[in-house]
């Protein structure tokens, strides 16, 4: 029958299933390394996003979580119904029930402000927001709420337990010392960390930059060390550069991404954040999901904005092949997008420069040329062309490139370095295979 010792039995039982599901817990993906002797960008620290769970490990959760419910439910007066709601939240989010799990890590909060889970709390609410809901308006209240809780920095108090008929005395409280425990000096400056940081990025989509570099100054007391020593110079972290767009209030996203459809739009500023931070791998997962339109039904102006920086964030975790795959979709995708011509000639780059695919290469810089004449591209890529040409031993289309450029762009920083250094050298070349026919073109070269 009902009784005062049922609370206590589902609370054990519950975290019995809840070890045994952890060794059935997915192991997050091992970081892909860099090039080799390649340096590891600054980026910005973050928690990794969850990994998703396996049928095993969720089914277990799943008989978890129906106990802690019982308990929250039939003994709202319980010790243990703390770290039910907790748990039960954390539950949520495993199975990708993120409204659910919102809400239950929300009703947790409230109920115990001054829990040493308090502070996870607010952050996974804040991450929940953002990045599976993409809310911003709920973010921004998880993130006052949040900073609130820091700056009250009150310690958790631990609640006496109703008396115990059955458990002998003192016994609730042995069982509840671990979760009662307050958390150390490293788990309390890394929540501080974590949600300042937040709060500074939630502030900066609302274009609040006053606000986000007070809440990004305000973290930067308790960011964690880097993975490695700067000997000469200074190497900006990922959160001081933050602090540095955010003072100079810059526009990470462009206007014609904006006005697309809503929730693409906020996935793409964010990631674009996430770029300027150095924070590639938290940017690719959110264009991943605008690219794949499971969650929005984004515009070909957003689609392609995802694929570019797709493409440069790959580029930064150096990874130029697959980023030029990404620079063509973007191309592929709205040819008449603002970042075209720069989409086309990074693609041609990394064909010249990694693929060694001069023909490829070629290929696209010609096709700026002729699709996006007046781009700054445009110049550079004829330019490269000649340039190409001449690397590849086409003598005769190489000359023929440079006098095209010569013509068309008389004041470019190009000419000097043509006349001066290139000429010269594909004279010397043309001679010593024996091409003729070139009357006249050593003037050109002299001038």
């Amino acid at each position: 029958p009902p009784g005062e010792w049922h609370d206590e039995t589902l609370y054990r039982l519950a975290m019995i299933i809840q070890r045994s599901a952890q060794k059935l817990a997915p192991k997050p993906p091992a970081p892909k390394k860099g090039a080799k002797g390649g340096l590891k960008r600054p980026a910005l620290k973050r928690p990794a996003t969850p990994v998703a769970g396996t049928a095993a490990y969720l089914e277990a959760r799943k008989t978890e979580l129906a106990h802690w419910q019982t308990l929250i439910k039939r003994f709202p007066e319980s010790p243990f119904v703390e770290p039910a709601m907790y748990y039960a939240g954390t539950i949520y989010a495993a199975a990708g029930k993120w409204a659910d799990a919102a809400k239950q890590l929300t009703d947790f909060t409230t109920a115990y402000p001054n829990s040493p889970k308090a502070g996870p709390a607010h952050i996974q609410i804040i991450d929940i927001s953002l990045e599976q809901l993409f809310d911003l308006a709920a973010a921004r209240k998880s993130a006052t709420a949040a900073t609130t809780f820091v700056a009250s920095s009150r310690k958790p108090v631990a609640r006496p337990s109703p008396a115990t008929p059955v458990a002998g005395p003192g016994l609730r409280d042995i069982l509840l010392a671990g979760w009662r425990k307050p958390p150390g000096k490293d788990q309390l400056k890394s929540t501080k960390y974590n949600i300042y940081l937040r709060a500074g990025l939630v502030a900066y989509l609302d274009q609040n930059y006053a606000l986000a570099t007070k809440h990004f100054q305000a973290a930067k007391p308790f960011a964690p060390p880097r993975g490695f020593t700067v000997v000469k110079g200074h190497i900006p972290t990922g959160l001081e550069k933050m602090i540095s767009a955010a003072k100079a209030q810059k526009k990470l996203t462009p206007d014609e991404v904006l006005k697309g459809d809503k929730k693409a739009k906020l996935m793409l500023q964010l990631a674009d954040i996430y770029y300027e931070a150095r924070d590639f791998d938290h940017g690719v997962r959110l264009y991943d999901l605008v690219i794949s339109r499971s969650v929005s039904s984004p515009g070909k102006v957003q689609l392609s904005w995802a694929h570019f920086m797709k493409g440069r964030s790959l580029y930064g975790k150096l990874e130029p092949l697959p980023a030029k795959k990404e620079y063509l979709a973007a191309a592929m995708a709205d040819k008449n997008a603002p970042w075209y011509p720069k989409a086309m000639f990074f693609a041609a780059n990394v064909a010249q420069n990694y693929d060694r695919d001069t023909e490829q290469a070629i290929s696209i810089w010609k096709k700026i040329i002729q699709t996006r004449p007046k781009a700054p591209e445009a110049e550079r890529a004829m330019y490269y062309v000649a340039v190409a040409y001449q690397w590849a031993k086409k003598f005769t289309e190489s000359r023929r490139a440079y006098e095209a450029f010569l013509k068309k762009h008389p004041g470019s920083v190009y000419v000097k370095p043509i006349r001066q250094h290139h000429l010269p050298r594909l004279t010397a070349a043309e001679e010593k295979a024996g091409v003729a026919g070139k009357k006249g073109t050593q003037k050109e070269t002299n001038r």
